[in-house]
């Protein structure tokens, strides 16, 4: 099974932001722009599902727990929770 990598900054208690990789194709995203649910605590993020916009892939904390390891990484700023992190683009036309 693959790893689930996590990187977040948090506020005094609530999750300030947040960004997951996609254990398919490894590209990190911005995970309240691929998550339909809410990121407020800690605890959240251990039953979050994702939806990759680019594989398709659902994946969340929840699939690794007894098979892998899900790696929390505590950043002190949104540059680095956003570092390499795909953006979502509207095109209108």
């Amino acid at each position: 099974m693959a790893e689930l990598n996590i990187r977040v900054e948090y506020e005094a208690t609530p999750i300030r932001h947040i960004a997951a990789q996609c254990p398919n194709c490894r590209k990190w995203f911005n995970g309240r722009e691929i998550t339909e649910q809410e990121l407020s605590f800690s605890h959240h993020i251990y039953h979050a599902q994702f939806k990759c916009p680019l594989c398709g892939r659902v994946f969340g904390a929840d699939e690794c727990i007894g098979y892998a390891n899900v790696n929390v990484v505590e950043c002190g700023s949104s540059t680095e929770v956003y570092k390499d992190c795909l953006r979502r683009k509207e095109v209108w036309e």
